[in-house]
């Protein structure tokens, strides 16, 4: 990420996240844009299953939970 991470100063993020992705690395990416933006940010990886984009990864009750605690 080029962006200075303070940029994102109380943006919460919500990031789910696959090691055995291979389409996007985790590590590259949702590890280190949550580690980028911590000290700025709340910030969670939830780890998720599947292939890329699996539907079944996202749990709908924690996403409406984290929409409803932004309210």
């Amino acid at each position: 990420m080029d962006r200075n991470p303070a940029e994102f100063r109380g943006v919460p993020m919500k990031f789910y996240a696959n090691a055995a992705d291979v389409t996007v690395s985790r590590g590259s990416n949702a590890d280190a844009m949550a580690a980028k933006v911590a000290g700025y940010s709340p910030v969670s990886v939830v780890t998720a299953m599947g292939a890329h984009l699996n539907a079944a990864q996202y749990n709908p009750s924690d996403l409406l939970a984290f929409f409803e605690s932004q309210r």
